[in-house]
């Protein structure tokens, strides 16, 4: 255990802030497959979860996840502080993908 970073809080981030919907291009994009992208309105969210709170309210309060995230700005966490004091390097979010299509479009090995 490295006695500098007892009791120490690390933020983990990646190199970029991106929007599900960025990560959606982005992997239809490098497959060459077209993604459809739903958007669910903010009102149907909201009547959901107050629908299924009273059933489940772990359901309701991830549905109400998206509505509390909406427009924040303070959400991008700059790690690098932390990059360079733990010596790692963080994939960026494009060479992560590339590899994972790669990866899935490989035949299963027995």
């Amino acid at each position: 255990m490295r006695e500098d970073l007892a009791n120490a809080t690390i933020d983990i981030g990646g190199w970029e802030s991106v929007t599900e919907r960025d990560i959606a291009a982005l992997y239809a994009n490098l497959s060459g497959n077209r993604a459809k992208l739903f958007s669910v309105p903010t009102v149907a969210l909201r009547l959901l979860a107050a629908m299924l709170s009273p059933f489940h309210a772990g359901v309701g309060r991830l549905l109400r996840l998206p509505l509390q995230l909406e427009g924040r700005e303070d959400l991008h966490l700059d790690s690098s502080s932390w990059t360079a004091k733990l010596d790692i390097d963080p994939v960026r979010l494009r060479d992560f993908a590339e590899r994972h299509i790669r990866a899935a479009s490989q035949p299963l090995q027995n």
